[in-house]
């Protein structure tokens, strides 16, 4: 059926609608019926290039209205921490590459936030670790707000370079203490106190 017809990349036009963003479209898509039952299945995975189910493609193109929609199918309910092919959960990708009130909408449908993402050829890291990395500010104060950790390893990351460039003060002994654990709250707001003034001394606009 056309409402099926795949792309080389296995992409439907309900993806393609995604992209687009096309509402209306998203809607009729996935109530078309055929002897009674829906045609397209809202569960599909979109093959290349990183294995993105439909909420993951809503999320990558920051497409709010139609995350909502999809939420509101209960197709993804207990589904929120399945993976794409580079290991990421919808949240990362959210956290990335859409605004906090999407990260919100996700959250609030049950995904976890401290979830590391799994691609065994790159860091594990957390949504906070993404946020902070892509200079996304306004969804780095959200998730502070959500009490969400940044990994130790990201942490450490950061001192490290810091200490490379001459501005960091710590000795190896701490640097390796404080690099053990999550961040704490305190070790937390330290690192983003000086990711704030990074940002602002380079005056590089949010991402």
């Amino acid at each position: 059926m056309a409402a099926n017809f795949k792309d080389r990349d296995g992409a439907t036009p309900v993806a393609w609608a995604i992209r687009a963003d096309n509402l209306e479209a998203v809607k009729i898509l996935l109530e078309i019926r055929q002897n009674g039952r829906k045609v397209v299945d809202p569960l599909q995975i979109i093959t290349r290039p990183s294995q993105n189910s439909l909420l993951h493609e809503a999320a990558k193109f920051g497409r709010e209205d139609i995350i909502d929609h999809l939420l509101s199918t209960n197709a993804f309910q207990g589904r929120l921490e399945l993976a794409n092919e580079t290991g990421q959960t919808v949240l990362h990708i959210a956290s990335q590459r859409a605004g906090p009130a999407a990260v919100d909408r996700l959250h609030k449908a049950g995904g976890d936030l401290n979830a590391k993402t799994t691609n065994p050829r790159t860091q594990s890291q957390t949504c906070l670790d993404i946020a902070v990395t892509d200079g996304k500010r306004s969804t780095v104060e959200l998730l502070k707000e959500l009490n969400v950790t940044m990994s130790s390893a990201l942490f450490y990351s950061r001192m490290k370079a810091r200490a490379s460039a001459g501005t960091g003060t710590s000795t190896g002994a701490e640097t390796q203490s404080k690099a053990s654990v999550h961040a704490s709250s305190e070790s937390y707001d330290s690192t983003m106190t000086t990711f704030e003034a990074e940002q602002a001394a380079a005056d590089v606009p949010e991402a």
